[in-house]
């Protein structure tokens, strides 16, 4: 039997694997960061993207901390097929 929290991971899993994603990446920080902050870093960065695609962005992004109490993110990004990684990169 499924806990509640596995449910919840495998409906998450299954809804992520519906959509059409162009890119993902890793982002580990240099300094300490909360969530929030990271948060709004993230959705600076996807401002950014959604003016140099002309279009909303569509992004999942999943945090965990490291071993050394920073914050590592792993995104999911959809509509920036147009652009290159080193756009991306940039960005």
């Amino acid at each position: 039997m499924q806990t509640e929290a596995q449910k919840y991971r495998q409906a998450w899993i299954e809804h992520l694997m519906q959509q059409e994603w162009s890119h993902s990446f890793d982002l580990t920080t240099r300094f300490p960061y909360t969530p929030e902050a990271l948060y709004r870093e993230f959705e600076r960065f996807l401002r950014r993207l959604s003016r140099a695609t002309q279009r909303p962005i569509r992004a999942f992004l999943a945090l965990e901390q490291t071993t050394t109490g920073h914050l590592h993110a792993h995104a999911l990004l959809g509509c920036t097929e147009a652009l290159k990684a080193d756009h991306l990169k940039r960005t």
